[in-house]
């Protein structure tokens, strides 16, 4: 199978997202402190057990609470099929680090320097059970989740700050020999 995308750029309202202090408004996805919006995984998606995917997605600070700074900022969260947690792809504003977190455990982590109140590109990508996140091309860190469950759900989450997401993109292989390289 060829690699299949999925984009949106949060122009409108599908009608496909959900939201808890958070819009779609001026083209891009709004978040408040605390807020989110997720998308359950459409049924023309591929969601085998088997496929491999990538997620991404600008995302943008536009301001950060000065009391929480080494907490999480802007968070990519993944659903798995069968699993009550989800793995989450972090941004730290104040120790300038993303993170791969799982079950309240940091599985990967790596030092950025971000600058603040920028666009950056965040991706994310499982090939097999293996996820890779990175920013704006840099390297890539990685954990191995142990499995290869279908995709449910991706949320765009802010934590500490306000922000905004555009330029959503999902896509799916489920050929072996596709090798996805970014």
């Amino acid at each position: 199978m060829a690699k299949e995308t999925y984009e949106f750029d949060f122009s409108a309202d599908d009608g496909n997202w959900a939201f808890l202090d958070a819009n779609i408004a001026g083209g891009l996805l709004n978040v408040d402190y605390g807020g989110w919006g997720y998308r359950n995984v459409d049924s023309d998606w591929g969601t085998g057990a088997y496929d491999n995917f990538e997620v991404e997605v600008e995302a943008r600070i536009n301001e950060v609470d000065d009391d929480h700074q080494d907490w999480y900022h802007w968070v990519v969260r993944i659903r798995l099929n069968g699993d009550s947690k989800t793995i989450n792809f972090y941004y730290i504003w104040g120790t300038q680090q993303i993170q791969i977190g799982y079950d309240g455990d940091v599985k990967a982590y790596q030092s950025i320097d971000l600058s603040d109140y920028d666009w950056h590109t965040v991706n994310i990508r499982r090939n097999g059970t293996i996820f890779y996140f990175s920013v704006d091309g840099g390297d890539e860190i990685s954990w191995d989740y142990g499995s290869a469950k279908a995709l449910i759900r991706i949320v765009l989450e802010e934590g500490w700050s306000i922000g905004d997401y555009d330029n959503f993109k999902y896509s799916w292989w489920t050929d072996e020999d596709f090798c996805f390289v970014t």
